[in-house]
């Protein structure tokens, strides 16, 4: 395993992640036993799930329709497992309504120039063959970023794009409202293995703390990303 696959701000990353995993009672262990009929057990993992405190919802394959909250946030963080594709890309029209109403956006994701970092990030990817495969997909959507942010230039929001040279284990979208704070997270690290990347959902008014820990993951990758030279 490359050493760029522990190093730096992944370890800090990956023992929040890890504090988050035991805080959540399990879960990830039921995800990681999910067998070839995959559909039965989530409604089955869902329905153990009402009532049990942090996650409000599960998501079998990325992220949920949550463009209505992006278009109403005030601020919104966005870590990247490894490409934007179902962040920006998916949400990009409510991302340019966000900035136009004056929201603060954050982006990190990793750096597509360094080739060892994308050699490693096809040992965690479910679709990605080969490092070269891995960085263009990157490339494409921090293109598709600096687009938005371009277009949104004299616009009452502010987009920042930075990139970063390890490979965050999670993906963490985190949108701030004026009344409430959601928080969804993307499970890279089963991904491979299962095919998908399970999301779980969280809010600020449910466990505040939960949602504490992963805005810091999110700033411990921010601050040791830097700007993104194409």
């Amino acid at each position: 395993m490359s050493s760029q696959w522990l190093s730096g701000a992944v370890l800090a990353v990956l023992a929040l992640q890890l504090s988050v995993v035991a805080r959540l009672r399990g879960q990830l262990r039921s995800y990681a036993k999910l067998a070839s009929d995959q559909s039965p057990l989530l409604r089955q993992l869902h329905e153990w799930l009402r009532g049990k405190g942090s996650v409000t919802s599960v998501y079998r394959h990325d992220y949920p329709d949550v463009s209505s909250e992006i278009e109403d946030a005030t601020a919104i963080d966005i870590l990247a497992g490894l490409s934007l594709k179902t962040t920006v890309a998916v949400f990009s029209t409510a991302i340019e309504a966000a900035l136009q109403q004056g929201a603060r956006i954050r982006i990190v994701c990793p750096n597509p120039n360094n080739s060892p970092l994308m050699e490693a990030a096809v040992v965690a990817s479910a679709h990605r063959r080969t490092g070269s495969e891995a960085a263009d997909d990157v490339r494409m959507h921090l293109k598709l970023a600096k687009n938005l942010q371009s277009s949104a230039k004299g616009a009452m929001g502010d987009m920042e794009i930075r990139v970063v040279d390890t490979l965050p284990g999670v993906g963490i979208l985190r949108i701030q409202g004026s009344n409430n704070t959601h928080v969804y997270v993307k499970m890279m690290l089963i991904g491979a293995a299962w095919g998908g990347y399970p999301v779980f959902s969280l809010s600020e008014d449910i466990d505040e703390n939960l949602c504490a820990d992963l805005k810091r993951a999110f700033e411990v990758a921010w601050n040791r990303s830097h700007s993104y030279d194409e």
